[in-house]
């Protein structure tokens, strides 16, 4: 089995790491939203197809090599040879081999690898041409979008450890007014606007301009394993943070934060998000108050690193999160 690295890691990359490939023993489909979660599970097989130690080199285009046992192979190649139903087509091979589970035996660091067609399964056998020609079949992985990262996390003995599912809220208040976002455990930031139509107390109006500002935690980042992340995005929520749409600008496009990062003395590090479109559409909704967005990291890096960040909240003496708006009342 071939695989590159894809450049992201998480963690100390030099100490031995040891991966387990299972057969995954059920085809599956993805759910309504046409998407696998890193809460999603699939049956495999108890026992390993194959065990392999290695130390991790993801800074580098490198392949990483996972040795398959000779008897498996055999076993693929004569269905070849014999034009088995399991390999008549593609349909039928994957009834007959749905994928792999690959797991860490061992703690160690979190190593990301490219899920596309680059990683492979490569058959090797020899064609009899009057002497013996070494050959090689591929087998690609084709579908990526059911390929899905299953992670686990411990939050006992930590201020999440109330979070228990993705219906759960926890205030600010009880982790010492820090927020947080967390990619591969799907962690988000709930903000609400509670005070918002007070606005109306000026007068009928609108929002001309709208921004909200939060600060990273000092201390929280460097410029290495834990840098901040590049971009975030905004999702519009409900009170069961059912993740709905992701906000977006007039002409369609996503809303993106201007960042500013202050490596050296962590002093003039921020996110600005411009939400004044938002904030004037819901002024108007009659259930304004039931509304809130989710603060994340955008889609793909949710799913595919542990990135993470660390933020005030509005009470954080700090580093407050703030909404600033500038309103113009009618005459």
């Amino acid at each position: 089995m071939h695989t590159y690295y894809s450049g992201y890691y998480h963690g100390d990359t030099s100490k031995m790491q040891t991966f387990q490939v299972f057969p995954i023993s059920e085809d599956y489909e993805l759910d309504d939203y046409g998407l696998l979660y890193n809460v999603s599970e699939l049956e495999h097989k108890d026992a390993p197809l194959a065990t392999h130690s290695f130390f991790p080199h993801p800074y580098n285009s490198r392949r990483l090599n996972i040795p398959l046992p000779d008897a498996w192979g055999e076993e693929i190649f004569t269905l070849m040879q014999d034009r088995a139903d399991e390999v008549s087509s593609s349909d039928n091979f994957i009834k007959y081999f749905p994928g792999v589970c690959i797991k860490p035996l061992l703690e160690g660091a979190v190593i990301g690898f490219k899920a596309d067609s680059s990683c492979i399964i490569r058959l090797y056998y020899s064609e009899i041409q009057g002497e013996a020609v070494a050959k090689t079949f591929d087998f690609p992985l084709v579908d990526s979008t059911k390929q899905f990262n299953h992670i686990q996390s411990n939050r006992d003995n930590t201020s999440l450890n109330s979070l228990i599912s993705q219906n759960t809220t926890l205030s600010t208040s009880e982790t010492a007014d820090i927020a947080y976002v967390q990619g591969g455990v799907g962690i988000m930031t709930r903000i609400t606007f509670p005070d918002l139509e007070r606005l109306y107390d000026l007068g009928a109006g609108a929002i001309l301009q709208a921004d909200l500002v939060f600060e990273p935690i000092k201390n929280s980042y460097n410029t290495g394993e834990y840098s901040l992340p590049g971009t975030l995005v905004l999702y519009e929520t409900d009170r069961k943070n059912q993740v709905r749409n992701i906000l977006t600008y007039d002409d369609g496009s996503v809303i993106k934060p201007v960042v500013s990062v202050d490596y050296n003395y962590h002093e003039e590090t921020w996110y600005r998000f411009s939400i004044t479109n938002y904030l004037n559409h819901e002024l108007t909704n009659d259930a304004f108050s039931e509304q809130a967005v989710l603060l994340s990291l955008p889609e793909e890096r949710m799913r595919s690193t542990v990135e993470h960040l660390k933020i005030g909240s509005f009470f954080n003496r700090t580093h407050s999160m703030r909404l600033e708006v500038y309103y113009a009342a009618n005459e």
